[in-house]
């Protein structure tokens, strides 16, 4: 019996088919959903970085901006070699809003807080001055939106119109 070998050749590659269906196909095809998993698991975490990486960008802005904050804060607490500059500050803003200073005093300096090594000082000061009740409110108002921390801890006005004898007192933070 003779064979025909174009037939031989058609039944190796049915079974070498037969073989790669059975055998190869589905690790193939397992290997394949798996990948894709991977890559879903890939995709998610690209996505997380991008969200994150524009976080970033924003933290690092806000972290600039709060630095900037701390410093511009910093320059409105005041040493002690500063009280002449601040009762200078004081009179000026006074006479800006038609307020007579008849006197400004400060008494020592108390420690107020200590942080770390730095320390933190009260500086009680006293005015006495004499102004129309709309001039009073005026400066109040421009001292407290102005270039320091000062606290209003007493005010006392006594009188008649147009003027009054005021008595403020203030607190000022002095940093050591």
């Amino acid at each position: 019996m003779k064979v025909d070998s174009r037939l031989v050749i058609i039944a190796i590659i049915a079974v070498v088919f037969i073989i790669d269906l059975v055998w190869f196909t589905p690790r193939q095809i397992r290997t394949f959903f798996g990948m894709q998993s991977e890559i879903r698991g890939f995709k998610e975490k690209i996505t997380q970085f991008n969200k994150e990486k524009s976080h970033k960008h924003q933290y690092i802005a806000d972290k600039l901006r709060v630095e900037e904050d701390i410093m511009n804060l910093r320059s409105l607490i005041l040493t002690s070699q500063d009280i002449p500059k601040l009762q200078a500050y004081l009179s000026r803003r006074a006479k800006e809003n038609g307020v007579e200073v008849e006197e400004i005093r400060s008494a020592p300096p108390q420690i107020y807080k200590t942080v770390g090594e730095s320390k933190f000082f009260s500086l009680p000061i006293h005015m006495r001055l004499v102004a129309a009740f709309h001039s009073v409110g005026k400066f109040l108002n421009a001292i407290e939106g102005g270039e320091y921390f000062l606290i209003m801890k007493k005010l006392s006005m006594r009188g008649s119109k147009p003027y009054h004898r005021v008595n403020i007192d203030l607190w000022v933070i002095l940093k050591e």
